[in-house]
């Protein structure tokens, strides 16, 4: 998805996420951390999330969140994280990295796989003028490159 902040929007062909329950075991901490963030920034977002975004567009990424919910939610083996939990004296910043780091890992390793050009979906790793990363398409990324200096004589 093309993360231009006026409007954000999808690529033209996403990848496809046919993968075995292993893999979807494996990589739901970090769904589940994902899932956690779409409900509460997209409600926060609210109707200007629905003013930049078409209705087909925000019907998309509601389905999309309720297919990862269902996802995270039939992996049995996926061990709930309860970051109130104070009894433990394993620190609960390190239970989380030890749980999202093997998720990430094969979610870079699926990328690899699908994508070994690494062409991103023809996004571009984009880093704006207060520093943030943004993925862009060709077309929204221009206004973030630097402009040739032009004297005049």
């Amino acid at each position: 998805m093309c993360q231009h902040p006026p409007q954000p929007h999808p690529v033209k062909t996403p990848y496809p996420l046919r993968q075995a329950e292993e893999w979807w075991v494996t990589v739901s901490p970090w769904l589940n951390h994902l899932i956690t963030f779409l409900k509460f920034g997209i409600p926060l977002a609210g109707k200007s999330l629905e003013a930049l975004l078409d209705e087909a567009d925000v019907k998309k990424i509601q389905n999309s969140i309720n297919l990862i919910e269902e996802i995270v939610k039939d992996s049995p083996q996926f061990p709930v994280l309860d970051s109130m939990d104070r009894s433990t004296t394993v620190p609960i910043l390190h239970k989380q990295q030890e749980m999202i780091g093997p998720a990430l890992r094969a979610l870079q390793s699926y990328l690899d796989a699908v994508d070994p050009h690494r062409i991103w979906g023809e996004l571009h790793m984009t880093v704006t003028p207060d520093g943030h990363i943004l993925w862009l398409c060709a077309e929204h990324r221009h206004q973030y490159e630097a402009k040739p200096l032009q004297l005049q004589a």
